[in-house]
């Protein structure tokens, strides 16, 4: 598994700036949502998620995608390759774990920590 983060960036809508009829706008941004992503090569089909495993279904994965691959196991099941996406930290939000600050602190992070930027 290759795990990596993907960032998006919470903004309100564009408003105009200046004058009526002006180019320019301005976003006004307001904390970026840090997402983990877990990257599979490949793996056997029992190792899909379920859909218990989502947000919604009292799980914490926000969203899979998986593509089957032309091989086979010795044993005759089918191989896959995936992404699947979920909150740094594991199971933060879920109906039946507490939620501290310090768990969403790992979520929604400052614009200017996310690297690149």
């Amino acid at each position: 598994m290759i795990t990596s983060f993907r960032y998006k960036l919470r903004a309100s809508s564009p408003t105009p700036e200046g004058q009526q009829g002006s180019p320019d706008f301005i976003l006004q941004t307001f904390k970026a949502e840090k997402i983990e992503l877990h990257i599979y090569e490949a793996m056997p089909a029992d190792e899909i998620l379920r859909t218990q495993d989502f947000r919604g279904q009292r799980g914490h994965y926000l969203q899979a995608s998986y593509q089957r691959l032309p091989y086979k196991l010795d044993d005759g099941s089918q191989v896959f390759s995936g992404t699947e996406e979920t909150y740094p930290g594991g199971p933060v939000g879920r109906d039946d774990s507490p939620s501290t600050a310090e768990d969403w602190d790992q979520i929604y992070i400052d614009e200017d920590d996310i690297p690149g930027s």
